[in-house]
């Protein structure tokens, strides 16, 4: 069968039987038009100092001690890791994290 026979055939289809005409593609409706996002920071928000979280060197990490974070069902694999303690920042500030439970 053709695909123009095929497209005949259920064009009749969706003639004969109303209910079919909702599988009919929606009509295109064009591009959205653009919009400012409502995700960006005010001027106000940003008047104040900024603070930058940049990390001075990932090797003076210090982390937690180690925990399964992941355990496959046979507890045959299990995934270890170590939550981050401090970051030291640039600029010599040091940021610390609590354990986590």
């Amino acid at each position: 069968m053709s695909s123009r026979t095929f497209k005949e055939a259920l064009d009749k289809l969706k003639d004969e039987q109303k209910g079919w005409k909702a599988f009919d593609p929606a009509p295109a409706q064009g591009g959205r038009p653009g919009q400012r996002s409502t995700g960006r920071p005010s001027s106000a928000a940003t008047a104040g100092a900024t603070l930058v979280f940049e990390e001075s060197d990932y090797t003076l990490r210090q982390y937690w001690t180690e925990r399964p974070v992941a355990v496959s069902s046979d507890g045959l694999l299990v995934v270890y890791a170590g939550p981050i303690k401090s970051v030291d920042l640039v600029g010599g500030t040091p940021a610390t994290f609590d354990d986590p439970v």
